[in-house]
């Protein structure tokens, strides 16, 4: 089966018909095709017709051409402005002009091969985001802020079975060291999230003013990661705050800095949602994530980007129940500062001892499935959360990005890690 018939195009031969198209010029008023009559393209389709290429179809490989620079550029504008409608920006790259040189560039065959790479990179590229709130540190940040609210959950829970000299010692060392990282979680992730509305009202403004021309920005990605943002100043912040709680340590301060960091995560997370419900439920569906699925096998891979963790379909009924299970914690934890700050506490400490009500709530609380329920409700919080973290760093953040800002990101934590090993080394 010969290799120039059409159903059998694909990204060699497409590479085959510009290498030869760069053996052919034009003469005459009609601009007909002939070959070039230098060495160079005289060997170059010597070559060709070795391979069973017919010099007779000649006309046909013009055709081809057109017919793959107007695919290219088709391909270009669906993966980077969301339309197919051309306002300008092609990429000189992926013009018929320069994917398939005839005349004065027609002697050089590498040249054509180039322009097919740089066109090729340019549509392939993986779509950037930005990179105060993706960049590499910043992302990495959220993994340890989230790692160090686990490790101390579980730690706490594993250290009540411990010796009681055991369990004190390590337990004041690590709720001392959470008040501190609680306090700083809540002023990073608080900043994060006003730099994420801030980002929002660019959008709006680029979005606006693309959609006049039938099209979406590619900056309208940089909304899909305002949600693991928005998750960073949720879970790890609520299980923090139920920690200190569990152990006394809760103050109106903590109290306080968490409901305004929850806050701005539920202004971050619904944003995105509301803005893009006048576009129409197939544009979040396709945009509102990591999610350009199987668009360019010619690119070398069958996915450019995630689609299952992208598709609002499946996420948002996940965020909004692990929003749901964060508001509710922390619910529970402003009652509980609030009834032992009370004047009537002991009223309510002599109705706990009398009622039969509380004394079933209470055994509960004491129960073993209350600490396997609660450690469930947070594996699937985080789980999410993480499973979320993947696709972004599989797909849109570049590893090597080390900025000072990012390095900053990652450091903000040393202090309270170094606290509780300090607080340890003390006692």
């Amino acid at each position: 089966m010969s290799l120039y018939s059409p159903p059998n195009d694909n990204l060699v031969t497409c590479g085959l018909w510009t290498t030869l198209i760069s053996a052919y010029t034009t003469i005459g008023p009609g601009n007909y095709l002939v070959p070039n009559s230098n060495n160079q393209s005289t060997h170059l389709l010597k070559q060709f017709q070795e391979l069973g290429f017919n010099d007779d179809v000649h006309e046909q490989a013009l055709a081809v051409a057109d017919s793959i620079s107007s695919l290219l550029q088709r391909l270009y504008f669906d993966a980077k402005f969301l339309t197919s409608s051309n306002d300008g920006t092609t990429p000189s790259a992926c013009t018929r002009s320069t994917l398939f040189p005839l005349g004065s560039n027609s002697s050089s065959t590498d040249h054509s091969l180039q322009a097919l790479r740089s066109c090729l990179q340019a549509i392939c590229s993986p779509v950037t985001l930005n990179p105060d709130l993706a960049g590499i540190g910043v992302f990495s940040s959220f993994l340890i802020q989230s790692g160090i609210a686990i490790i101390a959950f579980i730690a706490l829970l594993g250290l009540e079975i411990t010796p009681q000299r055991t369990k004190e010692v390590h337990t004041n060392a690590i709720i001392t060291s959470l008040v501190d990282f609680h306090k700083c979680q809540c002023y990073f992730s608080s900043t994060i999230q006003i730099t994420g509305l801030m980002l929002f009202q660019v959008i709006r403004f680029h979005t606006a003013q693309a959609w006049d021309r039938k099209a979406l920005p590619p900056d309208i990605f940089d909304l899909s990661v305002l949600t693991v943002l928005a998750l960073s100043g949720l879970v790890p912040i609520s299980l923090t705050l139920v920690c200190l709680t569990r152990y006394g340590h809760q103050t109106w301060h903590l109290i306080i800095l968490s409901l305004i960091t929850m806050a701005l995560s539920t202004g971050t997370l619904a944003c995105p949602f509301i803005y893009l419900r006048r576009f129409g439920d197939p544009v979040i569906d396709q945009y509102l994530g990591p999610n350009l699925e199987d668009l360019y096998p010619l690119c070398g891979s069958s996915k450019l980007r995630n689609n299952d963790i992208g598709s609002t379909t499946f996420a948002k009924p996940w965020i909004w129940a692990i929003w749901l299970n964060c508001v509710i914690w922390t619910i529970s934890c402003l009652v509980r500062k609030t009834i032992e700050g009370s004047r009537h506490v002991n009223l309510l400490k002599s109705w706990k001892d009398s009622s039969s009500i509380a004394g079933y709530l209470n055994s509960i609380g004491k129960s073993s499935v209350w600490p396997l329920l609660s450690m469930l409700t947070w594996a699937i919080c985080f789980g999410f959360q993480f499973n979320r973290f993947s696709a972004y760093f599989q797909h849109t953040v570049i590893l090597q990005d080390w900025s000072f800002g990012q390095i900053i990101a990652v450091a903000v934590w040393i202090p309270a890690v170094f606290e509780y090993f300090y607080i340890l080394c003390q006692t």
